[in-house]
């Protein structure tokens, strides 16, 4: 299977370079054969490339679980709340060192909220 992925540098497949042809994987096999090894083969071979497919489904599902898991919902802020504020997008004065500042500063008063955009009104000294 690693061999069947196609290179963002190249564009090409390493199966495909070393063989010069690329290899069919995924395609519907041929089951109307009369020799059972072959028929037993590819079924097997069918199996196994869905239960590949089911299984990263599945991952990706249990993934989105836990991202999604972990999402809060906004805060719901009124006139009078104290809350803290990011200095992440903060223009800092010169000679500070962005790791040495306070992650976040406050408590602030708020002044007004929007809670439809979460924008809050904050004052500031």
């Amino acid at each position: 299977m690693l061999n069947s992925n196609i290179s963002m540098t190249m564009g090409l497949a390493p199966f495909k370079i070393t063989c010069s042809q690329m290899l069919c994987i995924g395609l519907l096999l041929m089951n109307d054969t009369k020799f059972k090894g072959v028929k037993h083969f590819t079924q097997q071979a069918q199996w196994i490339l869905m239960a590949a497919h089911d299984a990263i489904i599945e991952k990706h599902i249990v993934w989105m679980f836990h991202t999604n898991r972990k999402c809060q919902v906004s805060n719901k802020y009124k006139p009078g709340d104290h809350i803290y504020l990011s200095t992440q997008n903060l223009i800092l004065p010169r000679g500070r060192a962005r790791n040495l500042v306070a992650k976040f500063i406050g408590p602030y008063t708020v002044k007004e909220a929007h809670n439809a955009a979460p924008t809050v009104m904050l004052e500031l000294p």
